[in-house]
Formats: C-alpha cells, structure tokens, sequence
C-alpha cells in the first residue's frame, strides 16, 4: 500500500516560510514527494498569484474533495 502526502497551504504558513527565509524547508518537502496545493482564490486575492514558487494552484473545489476521500486527515 502506498501512503500519498498532500499539503494544502494557508497563505500565512506560506508566507512565514519565505519570510523566515525558510523556503528551502518547503522545497524539501516537495522533492520529497509531498504534494502542496495552494488555492488559487487566496492567491489572487493576496496578489501573490505569480510569485508562487513551491507546489501548484488549485481550487477549493479540489481540495474538498481530495479531503473527503482521504483515508486520514490531521487537522489542528
């Protein structure tokens, strides 16, 4: 059985990673194998849209239903 990892992103966590200059924690995880999906809708609405350097945009829609059907969720 293989395990998948997604990491669906605040725009706060985001932006406290590259912040700290810690974007390389976020880049690691990504060759590690670690799916990070950002909402587009965040984005645009932050203006950050195309400054997106780690994972890929998606939409709400998406994330709700990769939620749904996952076998575990951690949630703070």
């Amino acid at each position: 059985m293989r395990t998948f990892l997604k990491i669906f992103t605040v725009i706060a966590l985001i932006l406290v990673f590259f912040a700290c200059g810690k974007k390389e924690v976020v880049v690691s995880l990504e060759k590690e194998g670690v799916e990070i999906l950002t909402c587009g809708t965040c984005l645009d609405f932050y203006g950050l849209k195309e400054k997106l350097a780690v994972g890929a945009v998606t939409n709400m829609y998406t994330i709700a239903e990769i939620l749904q059907n996952a076998v575990s969720v951690v949630s703070p």
